[in-house]
């Protein structure tokens, strides 16, 4: 988004970003495990 907006891409190239960011945040916030996202090696056995 920051790059969007320093370069001058446009608002739909700004809005598309934040919707991304949100995205993203959302599907990690809604797994029911709470190791979601973390690797392999930091997963206590």
């Amino acid at each position: 988004m920051w790059q969007a907006i320093n370069e001058g891409r446009g608002i739909l190239f700004v809005l598309a970003g934040a919707a991304a960011l949100v995205g993203c945040g959302a599907v990690a916030a809604l797994q029911p495990d709470a190791n979601f996202g973390r690797s392999a090696s930091s997963a206590s056995p």
